[in-house]
């Protein structure tokens, strides 16, 4: 018998090949450590989900513990639990039905959404929208609105929110791993030292 690690393809794991990207789909934990030479587009686990490479596109969703190391370029990110360490992380949104935890992070993102909320007080860069039920303490963010304060100054907080595939706290969601992804393409704004006060995406709470 040969002595050589077995590589074996499960008969549940679903994998499609897109114009942009590979979708993978698979009823269990997954753990990615290479992307086949393709950027990831959309990946799905019922249980965690953890995805080491170099840089990390797509929608990542998991009904487990979410775990991102690399560089992270992306456009939804959805778990029961999601974990961020120190990296460049841009996307779109970040959500969670219990908790999320990020370290030392230079962050560019539209929204980030979860019941707690654990946050570096070295995490910099900008994040339009937080909302959580904890007190998250101070850090170098910029923006930083909660859902009420976004929705007392520019009256559409929740379209905000549904044009990013997310509802606010506490109101019916998705089910564990199956997060609502929206089909509209969201470029997040580059990070700058000004504040542009007529762009609620500029903006920042003192």
């Amino acid at each position: 018998m040969s002595t050589r690690p077995r590589f074996i393809l499960p008969t549940e794991l679903k994998l499609k090949l897109t114009p942009e990207g590979i979708d993978i789909e698979y009823d269990g934990d997954v753990e990615l450590e290479q992307d086949l030479g393709q950027s990831l587009h959309k990946v799905i686990a019922s249980g965690d989900l953890t995805v080491k490479l170099q840089r990390v596109t797509g929608s990542l969703q998991c009904g487990g513990t979410l775990r991102i190391h690399g560089e992270i370029d992306a456009e939804h990110i959805h778990g029961r639990e999601v974990v961020l360490g120190r990296q460049k992380v841009r996307c779109t949104s970040i959500s969670a039905n219990e908790r999320i935890t990020v370290g030392a992070a230079s962050l560019t993102v539209d929204a980030i959404i979860a019941p707690e909320i654990n946050l570096d007080p070295k995490a910099s860069g900008r994040v339009t929208v937080i909302e959580s039920d904890n007190d998250r303490g101070a850090t170098k963010i910029k923006g930083g609105f909660s859902v009420s304060d976004y929705d007392d100054m520019f009256g559409n907080a929740d379209e905000f929110l549904a044009q990013r595939g997310l509802q606010r706290l506490g109101e019916a969601g998705p089910a564990p791993g199956r997060a609502v992804i929206s089909s509209a393409v969201h470029d997040p704004p580059e990070v700058t030292e000004e504040e542009d006060t007529s762009d609620p995406l500029s903006l920042s709470l003192e």
